[in-house]
């Protein structure tokens, strides 16, 4: 016969069995629940409740309704859902965010779910669009929210190592850097980490930052800027990197105003 026993030994042991095996046995009905707050206002139920197969947390809950936190026989977890079917479940409802981390000034770190596209947050605010995006087709976004393509970046990219396509197998093509150059050798435009030195009249040495250039690992394209014939010729001083060179129809040295645009193999 079933009792309420109260045992008071180091703490107190409550139990509706009459030989309790753990520290608090409630028995084996469902639908029980323990309540640590209850002041008996509508929406101010705090504790912990049992139905079939999970257990069930309420916070600022109605005593009739569904549990804001179920962890069930499984050990899956849900949030805002009682049949929770992935180790964490947080239902179906848009817009819930996964904070793995918050400063003190509100910014947050995490994850979040918005129609058709899971979102990844770094040091956003409340309001902040996510950083990165991946959509149900795949497509994955970079300062961006609607991205059309497998990548797409709003920005500036950078890659350090091999782009490769299926069009032209193994053959990668990496853009190192482009520029256009006076006579003399100074930029008119171009990416930042380009720069010519004019080394004598029609000769001007090429340099890329932070890289090598070298014959055999890199494409070099160069266009003279003129309305005259000129010749160009491309070659490599060993620990100096890439030379450019420009003639004239007769073969004889000349400067040359000329853009460039240097390819990695």
């Amino acid at each position: 016969m079933k009792s309420i026993i109260l045992v008071f030994l180091l703490g107190i042991v409550f139990s509706a069995n009459a030989q309790p095996n753990p520290l608090l046995d409630l028995g084996d009905t469902y639908g029980r629940k323990l309540s640590l707050f209850n002041n008996g206002i509508n929406n101010n139920f705090y504790g912990l409740g049992m139905s079939f197969e999970r257990m069930d947390i309420y916070a600022g809950a109605q005593l009739l309704s569904q549990p804001q936190i179920v962890i069930n026989n499984q050990g899956y977890l849900g949030m805002g859902t009682t049949a929770p079917a992935y180790l964490i479940d947080l239902a179906t409802s848009l817009g819930k965010k996964l904070a793995l981390f918050r400063d003190g000034t509100g910014n947050f770190y995490g994850f979040g779910i918005e129609n058709n596209r899971m979102e990844i947050y770094a040091a956003a605010g409340a309001s902040d669009q996510p950083a990165m995006v991946l959509t149900a087709d795949n497509n994955l976004g970079i300062g961006l929210t609607n991205p059309d393509h497998r990548l797409q970046v709003r920005g500036d990219a950078k890659i350090e190592g091999e782009v490769h396509n299926i069009v032209n197998g193994s053959a990668n093509m990496l853009s190192l850097a482009y520029g256009t150059f006076e006579l003399d050798g100074s930029k008119l435009g171009g990416t930042n980490n380009i720069a010519v030195v004019r080394l004598d009249e029609g000769y001007y040495r090429v340099l890329v930052t932070n890289e090598s250039l070298s014959i055999l690992t890199c494409t070099v394209n160069v266009t003279p800027i003129t309305i005259f014939p000129r010749l160009v010729n491309i070659t490599e001083e060993i620990g100096n990197g890439i030379t450019i060179s420009t003639w004239d129809s007769s073969g004889d040295p000349i400067d040359s105003a000329f853009t460039v645009s240097i390819f990695k193999q």
